[in-house]
């Protein structure tokens, strides 16, 4: 036959098909839509951190230096220039950057404010705009949000005015003037840092720090890739959070096409049969099948990518980090050619290996049986083999989740889910058939009671294969949602539990534009010794905070605080987990910190300090949740010797036995003078540490309910193509005496079973995901060990579910049932 034919055919299908192939269409592109917009949110936040370490148009530079105790000035800048040794500097760009905020109603809008030298960096600007020295440059995007063409705008609380803006065309959310007209706007005479111009050799960044050293400075250089380095390694968690949901979002559109595939096999293998009766080879029939596959992966991937993109600019869709503002990061609207490469490499090989089985079904049709309209027998025949196969593959799985990758990517805790996931859906077969054995024994009890649940049974059993991928992608689902759910469940119950322990104070004065506005004002120094004053205050301690200590490759965060009234706290609570004795440089390290980089007790840290590199004894490791990339704790006496230390991050305190509200009216008289400084009790203290992990896992809500709706489209994709295959069983029964309502339970218990199996093995599923993701992925990611939340009252909710999803199933063939005459069921063909 020709073969142009087959494609008219092909065509005249989906055109008289809709409702079959809308539902294949949608479910492929959902899952592409889910892992394109996971991918994009997880690009975004680590652009807007670079934008926001370097500068609007840094990355045309090559490294970035900062003087940490000394100022940054035009006198520094020329000692740099004239020294014979750093001739090889091509070229300097001293900037200004402020982090800044401007009110839009009731929103909040966070950008970067940046002085640079409009003269030299001219020609990095995309378009030739003509602006002057006084110009104030704002980003396409920004205008977007303010809408005007005058902005207010606030740095350290300081309010600051701008007409006339001028646009660019370029992403992220900044704000631009000459460094001239910054440094007058700000009166500043330092700059915050110098991005320098050469070609990056280990020589070279040697001399240029020892040079700068023998001026007694403290500087920090770092390459532009090493800012990249590290803010990837900033948002490690996130983006491998993010990576678990692609992989099981991939695996559902995996089984949700072979799903489509073994459908569309179902309700077209008469007339495949009718083909080779007409002299179509196996191969062409092969190819037929193969090009609907083809054309469905392909439409779906497309249209999946344009829905992902779409999502992705949602706030309530994308990933976020405490370490990067949403607002920044959502204007980043670039769409990687790579990921489109990878999204429809990931569509086309998944539709095309999903739908391997069926067209194998398909080749195999013998044409004579099918003209006959003799039942094929759809029953797998390799159950047990692949029963025993997958449970092996479980054990294997659960193992292999132990070995300790040799990268720093958890290659083996992504395999072990993967393998899991196919290992269980491999005991489906077998697991279908030896129920609904033994549920065929316990009715044949009860003679000829239930016979609705005899007949949707033995279509099971008919369509084990399909039923089972239906079955896997209701699993696939549901498995999400719980672990979905459990993750951000244990990262809030741990960090409630390590503020707890860490934070035992019954109030804590805090600057709130520090927790607002991203600021670093903090609480004036003198202000403790007035606090000690009043009476009835007890356990007085402070917290001096440093996110910027380096220690080799590696930037960490350090804490001060008194450690021997914080192990007195812990000695009154029955509690032992400082040493017994700390001495002067001897500090203790998060466990995130010693496991992602090996350090151990007794270990010596070399850090920049005041006074130049100091050596600090780890004495003791403790669970700590403040940083991803570690934080070590020392006595604040130490911090501030050693440290710059202009301010306290926090004071906190406890009352005694007959303190009462007046006390605390005589500490806010005391912090009157700063309108910023406020008074915030232990559950006020943990909700701000609790909304930084949801400001993190906020997408995670919705990608539940993407979860729940691709579930039920499976489901209803399941009941759509199985119904034309059964209208005529129906009908029969339905000519014999069998009433409307009957022909409803045997649809209804046939979708029972199957949401139920798919349920509960999705619990099942969960069960064994949930400690590889919390103890092999997520601890891989920032070394924290979490307490797993247990999730009874979402089981139950999934369980509650089953018959909701299972009515809900039987909604559009009760509708078809009643529109379709006997006679029309009957020629329905």
């Amino acid at each position: 036959m020709n073969p142009f034919l087959i494609y008219i055919f092909l065509i005249e299908y989906i055109r008289t098909q809709k409702l079959k192939t809308f539902f294949s269409f949608l479910g492929i592109s959902l899952s592409v839509a889910l892992f394109v917009s996971t991918n994009i949110n997880g690009s975004r936040a680590e652009s807007a951190l670079i934008e926001f370490s370097i500068g609007s148009f840094g990355k045309k530079y090559q490294a970035k230096l900062e003087i940490q105790n000394s100022p940054l000035n035009d006198k520094l800048i020329q000692t740099i220039f004239y020294n014979p040794n750093l001739k090889f500097i091509k070229k300097f760009s001293p900037r200004i950057k402020k982090s800044a905020y401007t009110k839009i109603g009731d929103e909040t809008i966070h950008f970067v404010y940046q002085g640079l030298d409009f003269l030299a960096e001219r020609k990095f600007f995309k378009q030739a705009t003509e602006f002057k020295s006084d110009s104030t440059l704002i980003s396409k995007s920004l205008y977007e949000k303010i809408n005007s063409n005058e902005i207010s705008f606030y740095i350290n609380q300081i309010e600051y005015k701008v007409s006339s803006l001028k646009i660019v065309d370029e992403k992220g959310l900044f704000l631009i003037e000459d460094i001239e007209t910054s440094r007058r706007r700000l009166k500043e005479s330092e700059y915050s840092f110098l991005l320098l111009d050469y070609d990056i050799q280990t020589e070279q960044n040697l001399l240029l720090i020892s040079e700068l050293k023998k001026d007694n400075l403290n500087i920090s250089l770092e390459t532009i890739d090493e800012i990249k380095a590290r803010s990837a390694n900033a948002l490690k968690s996130l983006h491998l959070n993010l990576l678990i949901i692609s992989l099981i979002s991939i695996l559902i559109a995996f089984f949700m096409v072979a799903n489509t595939m073994s459908g569309i096999f179902i309700s077209r293998k008469k007339e495949l049969g009718i083909f080779r009766c007409l002299g179509i080879s196996r191969i062409e029939n092969l190819i037929l099948f193969f090009s609907q596959t083809f054309l469905l992966g392909l439409a779906g991937t497309f249209f999946g990518i344009g829905i992902g993109i779409f999502i992705s600019r949602f706030n309530n869709f994308s990933g976020e980090s405490t370490v990067v503002d949403m607002t920044q990061a959502i204007a980043y609207t670039e769409f990687s050619p790579r990921l489109f490469l990878i999204s429809i490499i990931i569509g086309l090989l998944g539709s095309v290996f999903s739908g391997i089985f069926p067209a194998i079904q398909s080749f195999k049709i013998q044409a004579i049986s099918l003209v006959r309209e003799t039942r094929q027998n759809n029953k797998f025949q390799y159950s047990k083999h692949f029963f025993l196969l997958g449970c092996i593959l479980i054990f294997v799985s659960l193992a292999l989740s132990n070995l300790k990758s040799p990268i720093e990517l958890p290659i083996y805790g992504f395999l072990s889910i993967g393998f899991i996931i196919v290992a269980l859906v491999f005991t489906f077969p077998f697991l279908m058939e030896t129920i609904l054995f033994i549920l065929n024994k316990v009715l044949n009890l009860s003679n000829q009671s239930f016979i609705s649940l005899r007949i949707g049974l033995e279509e099971i059993v008919h369509y084990s294969i399909k039923n089972s991928l239906t079955s896997a992608t209701l699993m696939l689902g549901v498995s999400l949602i719980i672990c979905l759910s459990t993750l951000t469940e244990s990262y809030e119950k741990s960090i409630l539990d390590w503020t707890e322990r860490e934070f035992p104070f019954e109030y804590s004065i805090v600057n709130r534009s520090d927790i607002d506005s991203g600021t670093n004002f903090g609480i004036d120094k003198n202000l403790k010794s007035k606090i000690e004053s009043l009476k009835h205050l007890k356990d007085i301690d402070v917290l001096l905070l440093n996110t910027k200590i380096k220690f080799g490759s590696k930037t960490f965060t350090v804490h001060g605080y008194d450690l021997q009234l914080a192990k007195l706290l812990e000695k009154q609570k029955m509690l032992s987990s400082y040493p017994e004795q700390i001495n002067e440089n001897e500090i203790l390290i998060s466990s995130n910190m010693a496991y992602l980089n090996g350090y151990k007790i007794n270990d010596e840290l070399e850090l920049e300090t005041n006074s130049g590199k100091t050596k600090f004894k780890v004495i003791g490791i403790r669970e700590h949740f403040f940083s991803e990339t570690g934080t070590i704790m020392m006595d604040y006496r130490d911090f501030e010797k050693n440290f710059k230390a202009e301010n306290y991050k926090s004071i906190r305190f406890n009352t005694r036995n007959q303190a009462g509200k007046l006390d605390l009216i005589e500490v806010q008289r005391l912090i009157d003078f700063d309108k910023n400084l406020q008074i915030i009790n232990s559950e006020e203290l943990k909700e701000i540490y609790i909304s930084g992990v949801r400001k993190v896992f906020k997408s995670l809500n919705s990608l539940k309910y993407s979860a729940f709706f691709i579930s039920l489209i499976s489901l209803l994709s399941s009941v759509f193509y199985n119904l034309l295959d059964k209208l005529k069983s129906l009908a029969a029964l339905n000519s014999i005496g069998a009433s409307y309502f009957q022909l409803m339970k045997i649809i209804f218990f046939e979708n029972l079973f199957l949401t139920g199996f798919g349920c509960l093995n999705g619990i099942l599923l969960s069960f064994l995901l949930n400690p590889i993701i919390l103890e092999v992925i997520n601890k891989s990611a920032f070394g924290w060990t979490m307490i797993q939340s247990e999730n009874s009252g979402l089981i139950l909710l999934c369980l509650a579910f089953i018959p909701i999803f299972s009515c809900i199933s039987i909604i559009y063939p009760s509708i078809l049932l009643k529109k379709l005459s006997l006679q029309k069921i009957l020629s329905f063909e």
